[in-house]
């Protein structure tokens, strides 16, 4: 019996230093083994983003699925050339917009009245190509550095009054995954 069981703790022994592991003994646990595992991590510089405006230029009371004079931009890079997944969100007024399709308003100097508010439904593209947002969040895939334009409908109630409307839109954009070195 003692024979087997010095065989065995041989086979385990050599098992260990096969993988690089080393066998220690411990007074109070007896015998095991140990490694290191490295932990490592690169930091990359953060994404910048610029941006322009979306214009619809004059629109008549009334009117739906008007379409902007001049398409918004914005410039997504980094200083570190890389390939990753990350995420394109989109606030009103310190609200995400998880629907498109409902969209946020526009107002006239700021004010908030039912039934004259301008609807904007934002669309933003990539090489001419609509993204597609899922519960208002768009994945972008691959080069870090990518064109997108934004572009959408505006509704205009009749009941609007004369006079400019506006409100501002956030686009934030976060690495969603692990980065890769191009």
């Amino acid at each position: 019996m003692k024979k087997k069981i010095s065989m065995l703790v041989g086979i385990i022994s050599m098992s260990a230093i096969a993988f690089g592991s080393t066998s220690i003994q411990d007074s109070k646990y007896g015998y095991g083994e140990e490694d290191k595992i490295e932990v490592r991590a690169e930091v990359v510089a953060p994404i910048q983003l610029n941006t322009s405006d979306v214009d619809f230029g004059k629109v008549a009371q009334g009117t739906n699925n008007n379409q902007p004079i001049k398409k918004g931009e914005i410039h997504i890079s980094s200083a570190n050339l890389c390939q990753a997944n990350y995420r394109l969100t989109v606030y009103a007024e310190d609200k995400q917009i998880t629907d498109f399709n409902t969209g946020m308003e526009l107002k006239k100097d700021g004010l908030n009245i039912i039934g004259k508010t301008l609807t904007y439904k934002p669309k933003f593209y990539a090489n001419g190509e609509e993204l597609v947002a899922n519960a208002g969040v768009i994945t972008l895939k691959g080069d870090i550095h990518q064109n997108l334009s934004v572009g959408g409908t505006l509704n205009v109630p009749g009941a609007a009054e004369t006079g400019v409307y506006k409100n501002n839109m956030t686009v934030r954009v976060t690495y969603d995954t692990a980065i890769t070195s191009k």
